[in-house]
């Protein structure tokens, strides 16, 4: 993720989850949060994969207080980009983290037969 200029009054945190156990399989997490109130600001959820020793974006669900929560479903061919009416909170954050760790096989597998 690129490094981006945030007022003092943001604070960011990144993580990353290891969904399989050689490490070819991983959640990426990035927050962007109001210390002071704890609102969040913005956040990213991807699932990378590493297929053929390339690492791939398969799935990625971000949002913002001015654009909303949309998810890009890039194991689709063509891949595509559908807009959300989802709360930027950080419940929502949780649930697109679950929907990954439940269907990252699915979305390896969709990922790997559209794109022989």
């Amino acid at each position: 993720m690129k490094p981006v200029f945030m007022p003092a009054e943001f604070t960011e945190r990144q993580s990353a989850f290891d969904l399989s156990p050689n490490g070819e399989n991983r959640i990426l997490l990035r927050v962007v949060y109001r210390p002071k109130s704890r609102s969040l600001e913005k956040f990213t959820v991807i699932l990378i994969s590493e297929i053929d020793g390339k690492k791939c974006e398969l799935f990625r669900a971000d949002g913002s207080m001015r654009e909303h929560a949309h998810v890009h479903y890039k194991f689709k061919n063509p891949p595509r980009k559908e807009y959300q009416n989802k709360e930027i909170a950080y419940q929502t954050v949780r649930d697109y983290i679950e929907l990954i760790r439940t269907n990252w096989r699915w979305f390896l597998a969709q990922y790997k037969e559209n794109y022989k």
